[in-house]
């Protein structure tokens, strides 16, 4: 198959470097750019543990009520930008049913180590249709400070497995893979994940 073809069924969830918050007027900007008008076809949150519609007029008042309880200086930052993908061609309708339920479940059904306050927006200002996740990473049920990389109990491969989960649940056929089998093997990969990948 063709490089496209492949990127084509394979979901992509990553995060934005440089994309964390560090002050509330660094959070506002990020919100803002998230929220802006242009490509922009919805915008949604999940603020106090139920999702709803987003109100850009409310960047402001949310980069100050998150940015109140931040202590410390954490190495990337208060927030985390993380960004879904879809296939080119999907249904803007079909990426946003998604989108919102691969949010809800990932940040805030507690099935991860607590629930985080985001803000998300889908896109379709480029050829892939795209949703883009401001993820405050200060639990507001434990307190549990979002952390997310390959040994914690959320990792971009469980992200992209429930991407594909879900896509396929309403009728979006992607594959989920894991960095080690699409040869992406930055750190050296651990023995078992080896055998697994065999």
């Amino acid at each position: 198959a063709a490089v496209d073809d492949v990127e084509d069924v394979v979901p992509v969830v990553k995060r934005i470097a440089g994309g964390s918050a560090r002050t509330p007027q660094e959070l506002k900007r990020l919100l803002d750019y998230v929220a802006r008008e242009e490509g922009v076809q919805s915008i949604w949150c999940n603020l106090a543990g139920y999702e709803r519609d987003f109100d850009p007029a409310k960047t402001k008042s949310v980069a100050e009520g998150w940015s109140s309880s931040w202590r410390g200086a954490p190495k990337r930052g208060h927030t985390d930008h993380i960004v879904l993908s879809f296939p080119r061609g999907t249904d803007v309708e079909q990426a946003q049913t998604i989108a919102r339920e691969w949010g809800q479940e990932v940040f805030g059904s507690g099935d991860y180590g607590d629930v985080w306050r985001y803000v998300a927006a889908l896109h379709q200002d480029t050829n892939h249709v795209h949703a883009h996740f401001v993820v405050e990473k200060h639990g507001i049920e434990q307190g549990r400070f979002l952390s997310i990389c390959r040994y914690s109990e959320l990792n971009f491969d469980i992200m992209r497995e429930l991407h594909a989960e879900i896509s396929q649940e309403h009728g979006l056929n992607i594959v989920a893979t894991s960095r080690l089998s699409r040869g992406l093997i930055e750190n050296a990969a651990h023995d078992a994940e080896m055998r697994a990948a065999h």
